[in-house]
């Protein structure tokens, strides 16, 4: 039976402002829960640093009771080659991972750290520029998930600039669904099965909204600012050669086009079929893979 899906993927950009600006002072996003525990996950981010000076914090979960264990992502601009890292952390070893090129100021740049177990980490800038790891580490106490500053009992690495479009999943990514998502493609597209939260970073609302599992972060200070460009899902319209019930596993597309309310006046540029996203996602697997 032939099937025809007819969705419509939207260019969603949100100029008159829908991402967070971080002071570099004691602005944060935070929640008083772990949104993971230990291996494996994946936690990607954009961010748009103001400067190439400074060590900053995108995002991490921790023990705010110490200053020893967390899994976390900082902008490494107090690091020769100001690349990004990926820092695992415990009170008996620590695990620094570093991207291979550099991250630049005042641009968007993408942000992914993969833990595939206790002792396979890697880090990815852009899609690319791979670090990797094998120290052992494991975090123990962990009570809390925070974006722009390390949140522990001391806290540190404040950002100075913007983030957006923050995701955790319980799985590790492969290199090939790291590159979608660098390539400006929603979380909601790539491995939405294991994805357990997803911040948008809208800005507009307090606390700020996790689509997908709940963990609403509180706001400190932190302000709206301008959105990085992306691909979002919206509402898809399916219809079928033959009238029949679609089968088991075939419409797992998570809409997003809920998000769009608590956007006032999003302008939607233009739109792309699914069947062109899809190829596209499609190739980037398959040049993973070569």
């Amino acid at each position: 039976m032939r099937k025809l899906l007819v969705s419509l993927i939207l260019l969603v950009a949100l100029p008159l402002g829908a991402a967070r600006f971080f002071d570099g002072s004691n602005d944060k996003l935070q929640i008083d829960s772990p949104v993971i525990s230990g291996t494996p996950f994946t936690m990607c981010g954009w961010f748009n640093s103001n400067n190439v000076d400074d060590n900053q914090q995108i995002v991490g979960v921790f023990d705010v009771a110490g200053d020893t264990d967390y899994y976390r992502i900082q902008v490494g601009g107090g690091i020769s080659g100001d690349p990004i890292r990926a820092q695992i952390k415990s009170s008996s070893a620590t695990a620094n991972v570093d991207s291979t090129t550099g991250y630049s100021a005042n641009v968007w740049n993408h942000a992914c750290l993969v833990g595939a177990a206790d002792n396979d980490w890697s880090i990815y800038l852009n899609g690319g520029s791979k670090g990797t790891s094998n120290t052992s580490v494991i975090p123990a106490g962990l009570d809390n998930t925070a974006i722009g500053i390390r949140a522990t009992a001391s806290p540190a690495a404040p950002l100075n600039g913007e983030i957006a479009e923050v995701a955790i999943w319980n799985v590790a990514l492969t290199d090939a669904e790291v590159a979608i998502l660098a390539a400006g493609f929603s979380p909601l597209l790539v491995n939405p099965q294991g994805l357990v939260a997803y911040w948008p970073l809208i800005g507009r609302t307090s606390p700020e909204i996790d689509l997908v599992g709940g963990n609403n972060l509180t706001v400190t200070e932190s302000v709206v600012a301008t959105h990085t460009r992306m691909f979002y899902p919206t509402q898809p319209f399916t219809g079928f050669a033959a009238a029949a019930v679609p089968p088991a596993g075939r419409r797992r597309i998570i809409i997003i086009s809920e998000m769009l309310k608590y956007a006032p006046a999003p302008i939607l540029a233009g739109g792309l079929g699914l069947a062109w996203v899809i190829n596209r996602r499609n190739k980037l697997l398959r040049d993973g893979r070569n």
